[in-house]
């Protein structure tokens, strides 16, 4: 006996429709499956399990519903009209539960009210090896130079070598596709693949600090003695000078949280950071002087800008082994002494927030201690943080 299950569910008062509907034939079985794939990432390539100092040199089930027992002890079908006492209950199909819904990723925030009057802490990290430049795959593995190769690293410590025989190098920084622009030793702005292929875009240029712009065009300054920021064209080797100093040398650069504005240290300048803002075309505007405040002693050799979410910026002077912090108004105040020069940062990179890089840490070279790398704990994430900023101080 079949029973119509609409007319049984809107008729349910009915007790003659009620026994009815304990007949209804169960759903018929079936059976499903599901299984799952595993994507693997790859980044740089193999690490050797080698902690400490690198030498210089679901499946789914199946199911069915075999009806009900009778008094007797047998089996029934559900197909019989006269035996409606062993019928199983009706087997409703609800079809899929439907996806329970999707909770939107708590955005980040970070109040800059919070910003630590001084560094939280300071470490050496054991593994990577950084000369003057240094950059952070996704995979977690930093890459930086031991003076003679590129040294690919995890937080923990276990490194490899990553390309032989490069030599030292000087900053680098990630394009769009991926790879790395790298100022090489031969004085070339070069492409590193994670692969381990190079390929040179731009021969001559003695760069020192490389920095990606907001445009997706490389920004360097032209070695300890140029006086020009360049722009560099990733893709075609196109060249052009866009800045040249008023006065001392220009040195390393950084670009504020909006893209709009480039910070740049110098070499000999008492102290001097200049700041150029850019239109929408990106064509600079004038060179300005940001701070006098960046240095101890009268003179400076600024070898490294970063900026954070709020607009501090960071630079590190040669002279006397200091780093200074300095606000979006040009303040600027001596924020770290480190115990020896061995510990000068050579560079600074910004750590990612995975594989155990502090998003809130700044990352650098120290080449003067056999080319180790450091960690300093600021308490403030980087320019690029993708969260809501808020009480940032004000610009110059």
């Amino acid at each position: 006996m079949r029973v119509n299950l609409q007319l049984c569910v809107a008729t349910l008062s009915s007790s003659l429709v009620l026994a009815a509907c304990s007949e209804a034939d169960p759903p018929a079985a079936g059976d499903g499956s599901s299984s799952t794939t595993d994507a693997n990432s790859t980044g740089a390539g193999p690490v050797t399990p080698n902690p400490g100092t690198p030498d210089p040199s679901a499946t789914g089930g199946t199911g069915a519903d075999t009806g009900g027992t009778t008094d007797s002890g047998t089996t029934s079908t559900g197909d019989s009209d006269d035996d409606m006492g062993g019928m199983p209950p009706v087997g409703f199909d609800l079809g899929g539960l439907p996806d329970a819904p999707k909770v939107p990723e708590p955005i980040p925030d970070f109040d800059c009210d919070d910003v630590p009057e001084s560094f939280v802490s300071y470490q050496q990290i054991a593994g990577p090896r950084g000369y003057h430049g240094l950059e952070i795959t996704r995979s977690g593995l930093m890459i930086g130079s031991d003076g003679s190769s590129l040294i690919d690293s995890t937080y923990a410590g276990d490194w490899g070598v990553f390309i032989p025989g490069i030599g030292q190098g000087q900053q680098m920084d990630w394009l769009p596709d991926g790879d790395l622009a790298h100022a090489t030793s031969n004085g070339a702005i070069t492409r590193i693949r994670l692969d381990g292929t190079t390929e040179v875009i731009r021969p001559g240029v003695n760069g020192y600090g490389v920095v990606l712009g907001p445009d997706e065009q490389l920004y360097i300054t032209t070695g300890n003695s140029g006086n020009t920021v360049q722009r560099l064209d990733p893709i075609s080797g196109d060249i052009e000078t866009i800045i040249t100093s008023p006065g001392p040398t220009l040195h390393s650069v950084g670009f504020s949280v909006d893209g709009t504005r480039m910070y740049i240290g110098t070499v000999g300048g008492g102290g001097v950071m200049y700041y150029v803002d850019f239109n929408g075309a990106m064509d600079p505007g004038p060179t300005t002087i940001f701070t006098t405040d960046a240095t101890t002693g009268g003179s400076n050799w600024h070898d490294a800008v970063a900026v954070d979410a709020c607009g501090y910026v960071y630079t590190t002077d040669y002279y006397s082994s200091n780093m200074f912090r300095v606000t979006p108004g040009g303040d600027g105040v001596l924020y770290w002494n480190p115990a020896d020069n061995g510990h000068y940062p050579h560079g600074l990179v910004w750590g990612t927030g995975d594989h155990g890089w502090q998003d809130d840490a700044l990352y650098f070279p120290q080449p003067y201690d056999s080319n180790n790398v450091g960690e300093l704990v600021v308490g403030v994430p980087p320019a690029t943080f993708e969260g809501v900023v808020s009480n940032a101080p004000p610009h110059l």
